[in-house]
Order: structure tokens, then C-alpha cells, then sequence
């Protein structure tokens, strides 16, 4: 068994600790600072979940004219899914633990036909 390091950075908000990534998912442990917030972005291809394991995160999600679309206040062994393409910020009530997880799903209509398969005689 391998033990593995955990890189940590630095944000404006808090830190980071990457736990896992590669190409299809990432898992990070965060630590936001009470009134730390992060910008508001969205993620082209890429799920985004909040899993509050101590303190209280609220999360928007917005319109894209800015406007508030939905507001979430979570508290410790809740959690919320915010799909691609949807603009979110997340900020700290208190001192806030969270695993943040990202991934990609495909879909199962993920198929271009150009023609159609059968039997040869």
C-alpha cells in the first residue's frame, strides 16, 4: 500500500487539501474562514457537490443575468449537487469544513449513428 500526500493550497477564502485527482473525479477537504467566499463561476463539464462536515455554507446558484436563482444554507451531514453549466458561489457563515467533490457523467444517449447495424448473409 502506498501512502499518498495531500497537496494543499492556499485560497483568499481558506485552503484547499486535493485528496484525489485525475481525469475523472476530484475529492478536496476545504476550510473556508466565517465570511470566506469563493467567485462566482460555473464548471463547463464538471458536477460540483458540497458535503458540510462541520460550521455553515451558504451556496447561490445564479441566473445567467446575475440574478439569485436558488439560496442554501447547509449545516454539518448535508450536501447539494450543482450541475455543469450552472453559475455558483459558496460562502461561510461560520468556520466551515466541507469535501467538495467534482466529476463528469456520460450519457447514456452518448452515440452518433451514421447508419444502422443489422446481419449479413
Amino acid at each position: 500500500m502506498e501512502v499518498l500526500s495531500v497537496r494543499q493550497e492556499e485560497k483568499l477564502w481558506g485552503r484547499n487539501h486535493i485528496i484525489h485527482l485525475d481525469n475523472s473525479f476530484q475529492i478536496c477537504h476545504i476550510f473556508i474562514n466565517k465570511g470566506g467566499y469563493c467567485s462566482n463561476h460555473f464548471h463547463s463539464h464538471k458536477w460540483n457537490q458540497f458535503y458540510i462536515i462541520s460550521g455553515k455554507l451558504v451556496v447561490n446558484t445564479y441566473e445567467r443575468d446575475g440574478s439569485i436563482k436558488n439560496m442554501t444554507v447547509l449545516g454539518p451531514t448535508e450536501c447539494i449537487k450543482i450541475p455543469p453549466n450552472m453559475n455558483h458561489r459558496f460562502e461561510a457563515l461560520e468556520d466551515t469544513q466541507a469535501m467538495e467533490i467534482y466529476w463528469s457523467e456520460l450519457s447514456e444517449h452518448d452515440i452518433v449513428r451514421t447508419d444502422i447495424g443489422g446481419m449479413r448473409e
